[in-house]
């Protein structure tokens, strides 16, 4: 006579198991989605810009702009950077011969620099936190 194998109401060890692992990786997303929004600066309303404002966002490890700043005409801008990055960070503005234009920000501030632009080659990029170079051809 063969044994007949029942299937049984009461849960095996490995589906216990289971459902004690996918508790645990639920509680452990909660848990990391609670420590990164605690450590991210509360966000402040948006500033307050003027026509020739150039904004800028920087995040950790990459800048964010609010409008097509890659190809502009030259004159005066002034630059508006939120520091959004999560620890204190800064703003570079460089063009080969020229002294670069530097401004270090505090975590959740904004700051803000003036500058002429004439016609030529710039790039932007933090000096504390690294992210890419992004360029800015000025007609």
């Amino acid at each position: 006579m063969k044994a007949r194998i029942q299937p049984s109401d009461e849960p095996t060890i490995a589906m216990k198991l289971s459902h004690l692992l996918a508790v645990l990786a639920l509680a452990a997303t909660v848990a990391v989605a609670t420590l990164t929004s605690a450590a991210k600066p509360a966000t402040s309303p948006e500033p307050v810009l003027k026509a020739n404002s150039i904004h800028v966002i920087e995040h950790a490890g990459y800048f964010e702009t609010k409008s097509n700043i890659f190809e502009i005409e030259s004159g005066t801008y002034e630059f508006v950077v939120d520091n959004r990055s999560g620890k204190d960070a800064g703003f570079v503005l460089a063009r080969e011969g020229m002294e670069p234009v530097i401004i270090g920000i505090e975590n959740g501030k904004t700051g803000r620099v003036e500058v002429e632009l004439k016609g030529g080659s710039y790039s932007y990029y933090c000096p504390i936190i690294p992210t890419p170079h992004y360029p800015i051809n000025v007609k």
